[in-house]
């Protein structure tokens, strides 16, 4: 392919810059306003560490998440100094991150040698398999590793056009950026690899004339000259940061993410299985990104069956078939499936994740790979364009056209899916009603809505679907305690806490069911315990004060509310509480011990996210 640049004396240059700008707002425009979801709660809004200038600290020493990942959580830190947790600034940042994105990723193609570059910059701005790591602000990790890593790809390229040291100096830096920001690019030595072979195939291979014709050497010393050994020496020390990011990644995912909980992956047969039908569903979604879901139904994958099985077969076939044309379209062809499956490796069940205990496969572990599918998609359709009959090129650039129109109002609509929990939960059990952690999740957000014959019902089908769950257990006992049901209510608690017992929240959760059902030495101790564990949390400030008030001692209890909110100003219930509480000691009121834990507006703060780590 002839190289084409992206050369700004193009008179139609600014006009595909503002068409990527303006198509990526009118995708996610829906999402401006949208709340907070899932687990933007650790993520940002109950992040303890952007709060205090100790919490930079408590970043780099691995103190205050279950992943390291030290450099995305700096960046929070500096943007919650502007936004605070305010969820539009935020998807604003998200949302203007995906179009830095989709430029960059027209450059790298560019610099590919693809004739219609541009394409693959739209293509990724408006497709739909990229809405979840946008419109999910949790995915900040997403769309902020990945300018740093295509700029480690362009600089890597420049190194390997004018071998400058320094170009190769700032592609490693670069690489190691995106990495502590989040692992999912730890692949990228094996993409220089392949990059390596794929320009090393368009030049006159050694051996061959220019025709193509086989000289008489030795077909050893052909197979020694067409290895990539400069790919090899350069890729060194990308090997070795992706070596030590990717172990460390795998020990906080086992030790912290996972936890003690069992996730059915299976031996190796399941393994090979589950690993091959995720290559196929993410290149199919690639491909054909419709009926899109934030929650996919987990298939069952043990013992395998012969189809699961032969779907690794058929991939290998269809990068053979590739292969046989490398010396024309093959390679190219190779180059983008292959970019795309090699990034996916980390994520196709090889290996335990925390995210495979919801499902096998999310449309966010796909960001990265789905810039070989728009290259290859970019690539082909200036190719056809280039050699198409001059009364077909109309009809090709109307089929380009609505493409377009096709996947903006898709990705518009499917935004909007993320506007908030409800909506999103909702959207997802409509098509996959055995979601348990839709329906987990659902019962929290209808517990705060105060529709607790909802909650009752979506946490009971959470439990029903996974029993073995300490977070099932625990919004089930919330949900009973709504009804009155307090003795259920502590088993299911004390279940849940026995399934996690290092979970500082569902302890919380058992204290505040404790103080309700009229326990409140057994309640009282757990909370001095919990503040003794961490005396600057916020929630258990609010909690021991919500206790202390229900002794009588609402004088006591004053100065915790007080605490909490000084600590989190966008704490809502440690507000309301330090303002009821402020009006009822103004009333010269006493506090009444038998009262319900809602009397005076006062009440205890209920996690409905009790597997968040919490540091010791």
């Amino acid at each position: 392919m002839t190289t084409a640049s992206m050369d700004r004396t193009d008179p139609t240059h600014i006009f595909k810059v503002l068409l990527i700008i303006m198509s990526c707002l009118f995708v996610y425009s829906p999402v401006f306003h949208g709340d907070w979801l899932w687990d933007d709660d650790s993520e940002i809004t109950a992040h303890a560490a952007l709060r205090h200038v100790e919490g930079l600290g408590k970043i780099w020493t691995a103190q205050s998440s279950v992943d390291f990942l030290p450099l995305k959580s700096t960046f929070q830190w500096f943007f919650f100094r502007f936004a605070g947790a305010n969820p539009v600034w935020w998807h604003l940042l998200n949302v203007s991150l995906q179009i830095v994105n989709s430029l960059l990723v027209w450059k790298l193609t560019q610099r590919l040698g693809v004739r219609q570059a541009w394409i693959a910059g739209i293509l990724f701005a408006i497709h739909p398999l990229a809405v979840c790591s946008v419109a999910w602000i949790s995915e900040l990790k997403n769309t902020l590793s990945l300018p740093l890593l295509i700029l480690s790809m362009l600089f890597y390229l420049a190194y390997d056009e004018r071998q400058r040291p320094k170009d190769l100096i700032f592609s490693v830096l670069l690489f190691l950026a995106a990495l502590l920001t989040k692992a999912s690019g730890v692949m990228f030595p094996f993409v220089i690899l392949l990059y390596t072979w794929w320009k090393r195939m368009g030049d006159p291979s050694p051996g061959r004339s220019p025709a193509g014709e086989k000289s008489a050497r030795l077909p050893a010393i052909d197979w020694l000259e067409q290895m990539p050994w400069r790919g090899i020496l350069s890729s060194a020390p990308f090997f070795l940061i992706s070596l030590c990011v990717g172990l460390a990644t795998i020990y906080f995912q086992h030790s912290r993410a996972i936890g003690p909980e069992v996730i059915p992956l299976g031996g190796l047969l399941p393994r090979i299985a589950l690993s091959g039908e995720a290559a196929w569903f993410y290149l199919y979604k690639a491909v054909m990104p419709f009926r899109l879901l934030p929650n996919y139904p987990r298939w069952a994958i043990d013992p395998p069956s012969l189809v699961q099985l032969l779907a690794w077969p058929a991939m290998i076939g269809l990068m053979v078939f590739f292969w046989t044309r490398r010396r024309t379209w093959g390679r190219h062809a190779m180059l983008g499936v292959g970019f795309f499956l090699i990034n996916l490796v980390p994520v196709l069940g090889f290996i335990r994740i925390s995210y495979m205990r919801i499902t096998w496969v999310s449309d966010h572990f796909a960001y990265i790979s789905l810039i070989g599918i728009v290259g290859l998609a970019a690539a082909s359709a200036g190719k056809c364009y280039e050699v198409a009959e001059p009364h077909l090129k109309p009809w090709l650039r109307g089929a380009v056209i609505a493409i377009f129109a096709i996947f903006t109002m898709e990705s518009h609509r499917y935004a909007g899916v993320f506007l908030n929990e409800e909506t999103m939960w909702t959207f997802t059990l409509s098509r996959n009603p055995d979601a348990w952690q839709a329906h987990s999740r659902l019962s929290a957000v209808m517990m705060k809505k105060g529709n607790f014959g909802a909650a009752f019902f979506h946490s009971g089908e959470a439990l029903r679907l996974r029993p073995d769950l300490p977070e099932t257990h625990n919004n089930y006992a919330s949900a009973l305690a709504e009804k009155g049901e307090f003795e259920e209510a502590l088993a299911n608690q004390q279940l849940a806490v026995e399934l996690a017992p290092d979970s500082a929240f569902l302890k919380m959760n058992l204290a505040n069911l404790l103080a309700r059902a009229g326990r409140r030495d057994e309640a009282k101790k757990i909370f001095g315990q919990l503040l003794e564990m961490a005396p600057n949390e916020p929630m258990f400030l609010c909690n021991y004060g919500v206790a202390l008030f229900f002794e009588g001692r609402a004088d006591e209890a004053l100065p915790y509310f007080e605490k909490a909110v000084a600590i989190n100003p966008n704490m809502e219930l440690a507000q309301s509480n330090l303002a009821a509480i402020k009006a009822y000691l103004n009333r010269g009121g006493a506090a009444n011990v038998n009262a319900p834990d809602r009397s005076h507006g006062i009440q205890f703060f209920n996690s409905d996210s009790p597997i968040q780590f919490f540091p010791r």
